[in-house]
């Protein structure tokens, strides 16, 4: 769809009854088993000039995901690119 189309576009699927306070009781759940997420330098020298980090955070059901956090250097706005290998896909190395 173009995004002029995206804009308009409506689901006709009818709501559940309940669906708000059933989300609202899903993001407390996370809230409560989330656990902050830990960034820990990984082979410093090897990726320069960018800064690589092991990250790992919480998921579904406070249970970990890790991934990589590669950062170039400098400060200000950068550009973000994220990928979602999926279940059991595996990390793989930062580069």
């Amino acid at each position: 769809m173009s995004e002029e189309d995206l804009l308009r576009h409506r689901v006709t699927t009818p709501e559940p009854a309940g669906l708000d306070e059933w989300w609202a009781t899903q993001l407390a759940k996370t809230t409560a088993d989330a656990a902050p997420a830990v960034l820990t330098p990984h082979e410093p020298k090897l990726y320069r000039p960018l800064s690589v980090y092991d990250v790992e955070f919480s998921g579904a059901h406070g249970h970990r995901v890790r991934g990589w956090y590669l950062r170039p250097p400098g400060d200000g706005p950068l550009p973000v690119v994220v990928t979602y290998i999926g279940y059991g896909g595996g990390r793989g190395l930062p580069a």
